[in-house]
This record gives structure tokens, C-alpha cells and sequence, in this order.
């Protein structure tokens, strides 16, 4: 008899134990999602503090696993069934396309990046092997976290889109994510653990997670993230064919009905109560659509041109395709010569395109096939009626989540994100551990010391990068004033990554401080070591030329400034600086040949507008050497080569924001030629942007009629100018409407809204 009651006791300990490792799992994986709630420790980007964050959970995680082996037997051996093999292999030919990358250390980079969420992955599928009846715990600590985070957007956005500008209000709806586009998809892949919370619960508490669907979606439609539109839209669609296939509608028709009732009223409460902040505000939109637009500003570009550059690049290399991390360098020639700014496209906006273009069509084709098999064995399970009601609704929710991510992967860069990336182990984890697989076993041992050293060295490069990113935000804070020594930069930026997050190479970005110092010598070693960093987006150039631009140097400037415009024809900077280099060498032959370049590039039209700009440019620089060879000791030629320079300063200052200058460079530059329609229209945009509305109508008035500015760039700063000043709408609906005719882009965006 003692022997029996011995046996019980063992028996319900080794249960109590089984239930506390299946409760820590869960508490692991919240551990993951806390990522959530990291600040940005004034980095220039919040991945660098999750990226390492990530890397450190790793390591505990890998240590919790190894001292559990002996007493949760399932941790003794790894079990590789399709998905997690695809996952493998997929992940190693990432590697591998390393060597054939430009950058290698860019490659580097984001197979840092890749391997952390990898390893994640691995650590998370042999938890899994554990299987978990905490399901129920999980996805309700899930909904608390999303009802939390929903409400304190909400009130924030709430109570302040009367007070606020575009822009920071933009920053609440991007939480903790960097992008309000991110913050949608982390939301949208959060919802489905809510939506089975709701129809679990049968009392009083289901009202709770009601609440949680209604206050998320409302911060989804705010967002006006369409991905995740989408995925709502989805949700719903794949819920009543879950409910038909597993004969649950009958009981849960009512349930399902006030769930459609929530997402109605919350779309139509966020057009009703929102709508006048859905839409860009056109107060902002002007400096987004000036030419002027600052290198800084990370811009996408149309997502059908971008999938048919990235297209072109996987099918010149289909193989390995150009290395894992090159987009962002390759992209350049395929876009450059269409655009009027200088920037690059850090993704596609389709994970899939840009898998391709980097690392090859059968790496694509091995990613694709991971999705597919999730939703092909979750299927399976919900279909299968033998499976329980909680293993089938598990499976919905994997399902569901599944589709949400791929679809995000098809618009816009999920895999990019580390937030959104451990959330997509996390569904894996679930995946894994409700689905039945023929695995292979391999003991543990072989792989628990290697994820030790791999973590590890993953965490230091992770802290590295998280450093950069701290840099970077304090270099490009200082880039208009520049008042840090190249010393302190050097210090404070680390040369791993090798490439800033705009694409700039970090050794050219040192070279501008040592110019700065007068410290040539040493600037041109570093710009020569920065060539190969990025060749395509000449800012390696642009640091030479400013160096032969001191040094007289006409030839030298001349080449670069050519690299320069062969890169970027239509970016005016570039235009200018190579027009006024080639006719100040008197070529004829060579002017033309820069002519039919830009109009090859610019809809068949010449880049009118700023040839009276260079002109005038050459003739001052002619005016400054007569004054100089005539009488060396001239007085006067002091404030002739200020003259020179007002139209250049004002549009650095443009280029910089810092429209209170420009507009004091061009109101000079005015002086000099009264009648020029370019200066009068940068001087309205400049008051628009100080909100001197009445004198930014005034001076674009002067701009209407002149025969080199008929883009509806003009018409579209008016209609804002009115629109801001006395919202006057009539007004403003006319000149707008006028824009919206001759095809200006953001006019079309602000029309179709506001005048209908």
C-alpha cells in the first residue's frame, strides 16, 4: 500500500513538473515579445536595442533548454521535420550568397541579422517539442498586451490631433516599432490570439477581448495601413469558413456577428471621427514633395516600379543573385536615373522579390514553400476530425496568422523588422507544437555548444550595430551644422557597418570632417577606401569633388561632377554642378550630349528651370576673375564673390530645411534678376514652410504664368498656401484641381481627398 501511494506521489510530481517547464516555455516566449516595449536609446532606428535584446533572450533560452534535458526528456533531441529543414536551408544559402555580395560586410550585417531570428527559430522549435496546454494562457498575456498598447495609442492619438503636427503624430502611431506601417503588422498578427480569447470565453470576460479587436482595428485604420486592411478583411472571411468546416457556426453565429459588428463600427468611427487627420496633412506634404528633399528622408518609391527593378535584378542573377544585403546598394542604377532626389530604396516592399534579387530564385522559391507548408498542415489539422476544438482552433489561429504575415511579406518587408520577425517564430512555435510531423531526431549535444559560441558572437555584433545606430543619429543631428571634430565622429561611429542606413558609406561621412579641418590628405585616404562601400550612390564622388572644388582643381571636378550626373541626371544639385563645370569648358558637343541625357530621363524635356540658374552662376564666376585679374587689392571683390554664391547657399539651406535662410538667399538672389519665376517660386515655398501663407501666395502668383515652370508644382503649393491660411477650401480646391491637371502627384493625393 505505501508502495501505491509512493508511485501516486512520484506521479503527480513529475505532472506538477511537466506543467511548470510547459508555464516557463510560455513565459520564454513573452519574453520574446517584450521586445514590444524597448525604448530607442536615442538610436537612429529601434532595431539596433531589439536586435540585441533578441540575441541575449537567445542565450537564457539555450541555457533553460540545456539544464532541462534531463528532466524534460523531449529536449534530449532535436527534431527536423520540413518546415524547419526548409528554414535551415534557406537560412545557409543566405550565407552563402555572401561571397558574391559588393559589400560583404553589408552582407555581413544582415546575415547577422537573419541568423539572430534563426536561431531564435531553432531554440523555439525544440520548446515545442514540448507540448503545451498553455495555449489559452498565452494568447490571453497576448490580448492583455495588445488591448494595452491599442488603448495608450488610441488616447494618445486621440487627444492630440488637434495639437499636434503630421509628423508627431505620426511618431504615436509608430509606437515602438519605427514605422506606424510596422505597428499595423505587428498589430494584425497580435489580433487572431484575441479573436479565439473572445469566442473561448463564454461569460462576462469575452467582452474584454471584444474591446481589445475593437480599440486594435480602430489603430490599424488610423494607420491606414492597407496590408492589414487586408488581413481584417481576411480574418473575417477565413473565420466563418473555419466555423462552416468545423460545424461550429450554428453555435457561434451570434459571437460571430458582433465580431463583424466591431470591425464595421470601427472603420466607420475612424472615417466619422478621423477623418480630417486620415489623409496627409498638406502643411507637411510640402516638404516631402520639394526638390529639395533631403538625402535623409527614406523614400520608397511606387511598389510596382520597384518590383520590376527588383525583378530585373534576380534575372540577371538567378542563381545566388547579387548577395544578401545588396539591395539597397544594386537597386541605385535601376531607380537613380528616374528620380529628382537623392536617396536610395532600402527594400522592395516584397520580401519575396528581394530574397530573389539577393540571394536567388530557389532561395525564394525554399521561403515561399515554408509559408505554404504552414498553411497546408494547419489546413490539415483544422479539416481533421479527430483533432480536438482547441487543436483545431490553435491551428486557426497559426492559419490565419500565416496568411497575415505573407501577405505583409508580398507589400512590404516583414522579414526586415526584428519585431515582426520574432512574432513570426512565435506562430511558428505554435505551428510546431499542435502539428503532427514524420522528424528525424538528432541529439541535442550536437547543436546546443554551437548555439552558445554562434549567440554569442551574434550579440556582439548586434551591440555594434545597435552603436552605429547611436552614432548615426548624432552624426546626421550634426550633418547641417557640422560642429563635431572628424576625432569625435570617429569615436563615435564604429566603421562596422560599413554602410550608414540611408546607404552612405560611414568612411565618407568621417571624409566630410576632415574637408571640414582642412585635412585633405587624410580625407581622400578614406574616400578612396569608401569607393567600393556603395559605388552607386556618389556620395564617395560628391566628398571628391567638394575637395578639387578647393583645390581648383577644374578637371578633377569636372570628372566627378560627371559621375555624379551619369548617376543621378535629374537630381538638381548634381544637374547644376555638372552644366555650370561643362560650360564653363566651353564644349559644345559635350552640352548637347548632357541635354538629350536629361531628356532621355525627363519625359523628352529639358531641365529648363535651372539653366538661368547656372547661367548666372557662370557669369558671376566670370564677373569675380575679371575683378581679380584687373586689381588683385579690389576692395570690392569681397562682396562680388558673396555674389557668387547666394543661389548656391539658398539651396543648401533648402536642401537642409532650413527655409528661414534659403528664403533670406533667394530674396538677395532676387535682386540680381527680378524676373526669374524659379526664385519666386522658391521663395513662396519657403514662406509656406515658415507659414507666412499670405507672402507664399504672393510670390507663387508671380511664378503662374512663366513658361518653364507647368508642372503644377506652383497651382499645388497655392492650393496648400490657401488651404492652411483661412481655409479657404474654394480657393484652394481651384488651384489644387488645376495641379491635379497637369499630373502632380501630390495634388492628385490632396484633390481627390479634400475636393470632391
Amino acid at each position: 500500500m505505501k508502495k501505491k501511494v509512493q508511485l501516486v506521489e512520484e506521479n503527480i510530481d513529475v505532472n506538477e513538473s511537466k506543467k511548470t517547464v510547459s508555464f516557463i516555455i510560455v513565459l520564454l516566449l513573452l519574453l520574446y515579445l517584450s521586445v514590444d516595449f524597448l525604448p530607442k536609446f536615442s538610436a537612429l532606428d529601434i532595431s539596433g536595442i531589439q536586435w540585441v535584446f533578441i540575441s541575449v533572450i537567445n542565450i537564457f533560452v539555450g541555457a533553460f533548454i540545456y539544464f532541462n534535458k534531463k528532466e524534460t526528456l523531449e529536449f534530449n533531441s532535436v527534431k527536423l521535420n520540413k518546415v524547419s529543414l526548409l528554414y535551415l536551408i534557406f537560412t545557409a544559402i543566405c550565407g552563402i550568397s555572401i561571397f558574391v555580395a559588393q559589400n560583404k560586410i553589408e552582407g555581413i550585417v544582415s546575415f547577422v541579422k537573419l541568423l539572430t531570428v534563426a536561431t531564435s527559430v531553432f531554440l523555439i522549435s525544440i520548446l515545442a517539442q514540448k507540448k503545451s496546454s498553455h495555449f489559452l494562457t498565452f494568447s490571453v498575456a497576448v490580448s492583455i498586451i495588445l488591448f494595452y498598447q491599442s488603448f495608450m495609442i488610441f488616447v494618445k492619438y486621440y487627444s492630440s490631433i488637434n495639437v499636434l503636427s503630421f509628423e508627431q503624430i505620426n511618431s504615436i502611431l509608430s509606437g515602438n516599432t519605427g514605422n506606424k506601417n510596422v505597428l499595423a503588422s505587428v498589430f494584425a498578427l497580435k489580433i487572431p490570439f484575441a479573436i479565439y480569447c473572445f469566442f473561448h470565453y463564454k461569460n462576462i470576460k469575452r467582452y474584454f477581448f471584444l474591446l481589445t479587436i475593437l480599440l486594435s482595428t480602430i489603430v490599424i485604420f488610423i494607420t491606414e495601413s492597407r496590408t492589414n486592411l487586408f488581413s481584417v478583411i481576411l480574418f473575417l472571411i477565413t473565420l466563418i469558413g473555419f466555423l462552416v468546416i468545423s460545424k461550429q457556426l450554428k453555435s457561434n453565429l451570434k459571437n460571430f456577428a458582433l465580431l463583424l459588428l466591431t470591425v464595421i463600427i470601427s472603420y466607420s468611427f475612424v472615417n466619422l471621427k478621423f477623418a480630417s487627420k486620415k489623409s496627409e496633412n498638406p502643411t507637411e506634404t510640402v516638404a516631402s514633395n520639394n526638390n529639395l528633399t533631403s538625402k535623409k528622408e527614406d523614400i520608397s518609391g511606387n511598389r510596382f516600379s520597384l518590383w520590376e527593378n527588383t525583378f530585373q535584378i534576380a534575372k540577371e542573377n538567378p542563381i545566388l543573385g547579387k548577395g544578401l544585403g545588396s539591395y539597397k546598394i544594386e537597386s541605385i542604377p535601376y531607380e537613380s536615373k528616374h528620380r529628382n532626389y537623392w536617396a536610395i530604396s532600402k527594400q522592395s516592399h516584397n520580401d519575396f522579390l528581394q530574397i530573389a534579387a539577393e540571394t536567388g530564385f530557389i532561395n525564394m522559391f525554399i521561403y515561399l514553400l515554408i509559408f505554404f507548408l504552414a498553411v497546408f498542415y494547419s489546413f490539415k489539422t483544422v479539416t481533421n476530425k479527430e483533432n480536438s476544438e482547441e487543436q483545431k482552433w490553435i491551428s486557426f489561429v497559426v492559419l490565419i496568422s500565416i496568411l497575415a504575415f505573407g501577405l505583409d511579406s508580398l507589400l512590404n518587408f516583414p522579414i526586415q523588422r526584428p519585431i515582426t520577425q520574432i512574432h513570426f517564430a512565435i506562430i511558428l512555435f505554435w505551428f510546431l507544437n499542435s502539428t503532427k510531423f514524420n522528424s528525424k531526431s538528432i541529439p541535442s549535444n550536437y547543436f546546443i555548444l554551437p548555439i552558445a559560441v554562434v549567440s554569442c558572437v551574434l550579440v556582439y555584433s548586434n551591440i555594434l550595430y545597435f552603436k552605429s545606430l547611436v552614432g548615426q543619429n548624432k552624426i546626421f543631428a550634426d550633418e547641417n551644422s557640422m560642429a563635431m571634430s572628424y576625432d569625435e565622429v570617429d569615436k563615435t561611429v564604429p566603421d562596422y557597418p560599413n554602410l550608414s542606413e540611408f546607404g552612405n558609406s560611414i568612411k565618407a561621412i568621417k571624409a566630410k570632417y576632415l574637408i571640414k579641418e582642412n585635412n585633405e590628405s587624410e580625407a581622400l585616404n578614406l574616400l578612396k577606401e569608401s569607393k567600393k562601400d556603395n559605388p552607386y550612390l556618389m556620395d564617395t564622388e560628391y566628398q571628391l569633388s567638394n575637395i578639387y572644388l578647393k583645390q581648383k582643381n577644374n578637371d578633377s571636378i569636372h570628372k566627378y561632377f560627371k559621375k555624379c550626373f551619369d548617376m543621378f541626371p535629374l537630381y538638381k544639385t548634381f544637374y547644376i554642378n555638372y552644366m555650370a563645370s561643362v560650360k564653363a569648358r566651353n564644349n559644345p558637343k559635350e552640352i548637347e550630349e548632357a541635354y538629350d541625357y536629361v531628356k532621355k530621363y525627363n519625359n523628352g524635356k529639358p531641365y529648363l528651370n535651372v539653366d538661368s540658374i547656372i547661367n548666372l552662376r557662370l557669369k558671376r564666376v566670370a564677373d569675380s576673375k575679371t575683378i581679380q585679374s584687373t586689381n588683385p587689392n579690389n576692395q570690392t571683390q569681397k562682396p562680388e564673390i558673396q555674389k557668387v554664391n547666394y543661389l548656391a547657399i539658398a539651396e543648401k539651406y533648402g536642401i537642409e530645411k532650413k527655409f528661414d535662410l534659403a528664403l533670406v538667399n533667394y530674396e538677395k538672389a532676387l535682386l540680381e534678376t527680378p524676373n526669374n519665376a524659379i526664385i519666386h517660386q522658391n521663395i513662396g515655398i519657403c514662406n509656406i514652410m515658415l507659414k507666412n501663407y499670405s507672402k507664399g501666395i504672393e510670390s507663387l502668383k508671380k511664378a503662374l504664368n512663366s513658361p518653364t515652370l507647368n508642372d503644377g508644382k506652383t497651382e499645388y503649393y497655392i492650393g496648400v498656401a490657401y488651404f492652411n491660411s483661412n481655409g479657404d477650401r474654394k480657393k484652394a480646391c481651384e488651384f489644387l484641381n488645376i495641379a491635379k491637371s497637369k499630373n502632380y502627384q501630390s495634388a492628385i493625393e490632396i484633390a481627390n481627398t479634400y475636393c470632391k
